[in-house]
């Protein structure tokens, strides 16, 4: 919160002492996860985890049902008066299978936030790249983030400034990246709802 006081004065300061360029300076805004949805690579990786997250499943209920069959022919050999050699022989059997359900959860969430991040990271930096590239070559002075950060769930609506709706770059960049009809359309974005 300091720092985006810092740039806030600083910036204020820099536009003060510029005041006969102002208008030069402009103020974007980017809906980042707009951005995202509309973007070719990172709905492949958003299939290639659901297709990966439904094939986990499958081998889960596969491994419950296999569970819960077991343990139904458990309870049968409990009353019917089985062996207690048997009958420790099935509950270890039961351990094992509850111990290796368990187990594939486990790790089959780790695989899929592993696959998410390694195969999020070079998407990420190409919309970095593209937001960069587009707010120098349209001298930008601040291009702004207001959306949903798709890594930590948290909003972050960070506008300090901004007339109107206009100042929205999110389809610019995605036509930088060769994104020239969105197919997700644009959300609310933050603050600039309320800006008349």
């Amino acid at each position: 919160m300091k720092k985006l006081l810092w740039l806030v004065i600083v910036v204020a300061l820099f536009i003060e002492n510029k005041s006969a360029n102002a208008q030069q300076f402009k103020i974007g805004i980017i809906d980042r996860g707009y951005i995202l949805k509309n973007l070719p690579d990172f709905q492949a990786l958003t299939k290639e985890v659901e297709a990966t997250s439904q094939g986990y499943q499958k081998i889960i209920k596969e491994k419950y049902d296999n569970y819960q069959a077991k343990a139904e022919i458990f309870e049968k050999l409990k009353t019917s008066g089985t062996s207690e050699v048997i009958l420790r022989d099935k509950m270890s059997e039961l351990e094992n299978l509850q111990k290796s359900l368990q187990d594939f959860q486990v790790n089959s969430e780790n695989d899929i936030r592993t696959l998410y991040a390694r195969k999020f990271r070079p998407i990420d930096e190409k919309v970095k790249k593209a937001i960069s590239d587009y707010s120098k070559q349209n001298n930008y002075l601040l291009v702004l983030r207001s959306d949903m950060n798709i890594e930590d769930g948290e909003t972050r609506s960070m506008v300090l400034y901004a007339s109107s709706a206009e100042d929205d770059v999110s389809d610019n960049v995605l036509k930088v990246l060769g994104v020239t009809t969105p197919v997700v359309p644009k959300g609310k974005i933050g603050l600039l709802n309320n800006i008349k």
